[in-house]
């Protein structure tokens, strides 16, 4: 009758080999990212939209009284 011994380190690296794949396994139908959602998209999309356009224009104005905080307020309660 011949048995087959394994020395601990083999059955350590078996053990470890099975404990990575329930791991794995489990961590398979794990979701990251949420699905597309086209109004938050679009509501983005306006928003980088509108903050472009009016750095632009702040840019123009720089160094006027015409780029001052409160000419521009309800720019940032609309964005708000």
């Amino acid at each position: 009758m011949n048995r087959v011994l394994l020395s601990r380190n083999q059955v350590r690296k078996y053990w470890v080999a099975v404990l990575c794949a329930i791991l794995l396994a489990g961590c398979a139908g794990a979701r990251l990212i949420s699905d597309y959602d086209e109004v938050t998209d679009k509501s983005l999309t306006t928003i980088q939209e509108k903050t472009d356009d009016f750095i632009e224009t702040l840019l123009t104005q720089s160094g006027t009284n015409k780029a001052a905080f409160s000419k521009h307020q309800a720019f940032y309660t609309d964005i708000n």
